[in-house]
């Protein structure tokens, strides 16, 4: 990949791109530190979108609080964060998210031209282990968007091989 932008550089300025034009929703880069209380203080979902193409196959993975997906799905809505329907909504908005997300990453990593099978994204809740080893997983990259955490993890593993990188970077994937 080394003709391409780093992965990770892309995806710093892309995150906050995207929730601040598609869900007026402020997002910087943050540590790893600022997302350890979330698992304690509240509910916390994950977003996960699988593709795979000729020569790899990954994942894009986007975690963030329940209240915040709440506030995405009101923002985009038009509603307020309390409302019944972005309660509804909270999980659809952060899988459109991660969507989008892993939709960018392909086309500028791998070319417009290059074909990739994406399956449709599915969500589920964090519970605390999975928010914290997230975390600690190479690669993760953090944020905070309307002052609480959200992670963003993006993994490839060459067909053929079970060698694996998260943003990249070569590690086991088990």
């Amino acid at each position: 990949m080394s003709d391409h932008p780093s992965l990770m550089e892309s995806c710093a300025c892309l995150l906050p791109a995207l929730l601040e034009q598609q869900a007026f929703v402020f997002c910087d880069l943050a540590t790893a530190a600022a997302a350890q209380e979330v698992a304690a203080d509240e509910p916390a979902i994950v977003a996960e979108v699988e593709f795979a193409g000729a020569a790899t196959r990954g994942h894009c993975r986007l975690g963030a609080p329940l209240s915040l997906c709440r506030e995405i799905a009101a923002n985009v809505l038009g509603t307020d964060p309390g409302d019944a329907a972005a309660d509804q909504s909270a999980s659809d908005c952060l899988k459109e998210v991660a969507n989008v997300v892993t939709g960018h990453v392909l086309t500028t990593h791998f070319g417009e031209d290059s074909q990739f099978v994406i399956a449709a994204p599915t969500v589920r809740t964090a519970l605390p282990a999975e928010w914290h080893a997230a975390l600690a997983e190479p690669g993760t990259e953090v944020y905070l968007a309307a002052s609480q955490p959200v992670w963003l993890l993006i993994g490839f593993v060459a067909n053929g091989s079970a060698r694996g990188g998260a943003a990249g970077r070569s590690h086991d994937h088990g």
